[in-house]
């Protein structure tokens, strides 16, 4: 199964991370970072890198969840082909600045993205 391992940073003294490009694949897991100044985990989501907006539910609840440090969590809370992804600590109305750098790490599966673009190939051949 093809996959992709992406990684983005909350810089010292930051609640944001830099952005990642999650459009090749489906997330599948996040290794969240060792150590956490606690806080929620929030998300801001692209379609092309540059603006982003706050992922919420269908009920325009903002998406938090709790980070255990040091473990791996299942990514079902992201769209597929999220397109661009930042981790935010805290909330979009409690951001929560982090002393240290933290890093996460995504997971994503390739795999449909390949049989996607083949039978997008075998279309218009």
């Amino acid at each position: 199964m093809p996959r992709i391992v992406v990684s983005a940073t909350i810089p010292a003294g930051q609640s944001i991370s830099s952005a990642v490009d999650l459009s090749a694949g489906d997330a599948s897991f996040c290794h969240m970072p060792s150590g956490w100044t606690p806080a929620l985990l929030s998300f801001l989501i692209s379609y092309d890198g540059n603006t982003f907006g706050d992922l919420v539910d269908r009920t325009a609840r903002e998406i938090t969840l709790n980070v255990i440090p040091g473990t791996v969590i299942q990514a079902v809370m992201l769209p597929a082909r999220a397109g661009w992804l930042k981790f935010r600590s805290g909330s979009r109305f409690g951001p929560v600045i982090q002393t240290v750098s933290r890093t996460f790490t995504i997971i994503g599966d390739t795999s449909q993205a390949t049989l996607l673009d083949h039978h997008r190939t075998e279309e218009t051949a």
